[in-house]
C-alpha cells in the first residue's frame, strides 16, 4: 500500500505536466526530466519470519552450568540440554511464550529448538553460539 501511495506521488506530477502541456513537441528539457524521473520505494513491512515474535522473549543457555559460569549473556536461563533434565525443565515453561536459544557452538541449540517445537512451542528461536547470539540481541556477555 505505501509503495502505491509513494508511486501516485511520483507519477502524478509527471501525468499533469505532460496532460497540461500546450504543445505536442517535448522540449529537451522535458525529455531530459522524463527519462531521468526515478521512483524510488522502501517498504516498510517487516518481513515475516520465523523471527517475528512477541515482545516477552526469554533467552536460554543450554550450555553446561561450567560452560554458563564462564560467560553468559546477560539476563539468560540456564537450562543443560546434556544435564538429562532439559525436557523437563523446558516443559515447565509456557508453550506461548518466546523462547532465544543459544549454546557454545549452536549444535546443542539447534537440538534444544526442535525438542521445543516438537513439543509444540510455537515461537522459539535458534541464536547458534554465545557470540551470535550476543550479537543478535545485543545483550552483554556477563559472569
Amino acid at each position: 500500500m505505501k509503495k502505491l501511495v509513494s508511486l501516485t506521488f511520483v507519477f502524478l506530477p509527471l501525468v499533469a505536466t505532460v496532460g497540461c502541456s500546450s504543445s505536442d513537441e517535448a522540449t529537451p528539457d522535458q525529455a531530459m526530466s522524463d527519462t531521468t524521473m526515478v521512483a524510488q520505494t522502501t517498504d516498510t513491512t517487516a518481513p515475516a519470519s520465523d523471527t517475528m515474535m512477541p515482545v516477552e522473549n526469554v533467552v536460554i543457555d543450554v550450555r553446561t552450568t561450567a560452560e554458563f559460569a564462564e560467560g553468559h549473556l546477560d539476563g539468560a536461563v540456564n537450562l543443560d540440554l546434556e544435564g538429562g533434565v532439559f525436557e523437563q525443565q523446558f516443559m515447565s515453561l509456557g508453550k506461548d511464550g518466546t523462547y532465544s536459544i543459544y549454546c557454545r557452538s549452536g549444535r546443542r541449540s539447534a537440538v534444544a529448538v526442535q525438542m521445543m517445537k516438537d513439543a509444540g512451542y510455537t515461537y522459539v528461536i535458534d541464536l547458534g553460539g554465545l557470540e551470535e547470539a550476543q550479537e543478535a540481541t545485543g545483550l552483554e556477555i556477563v559472569k
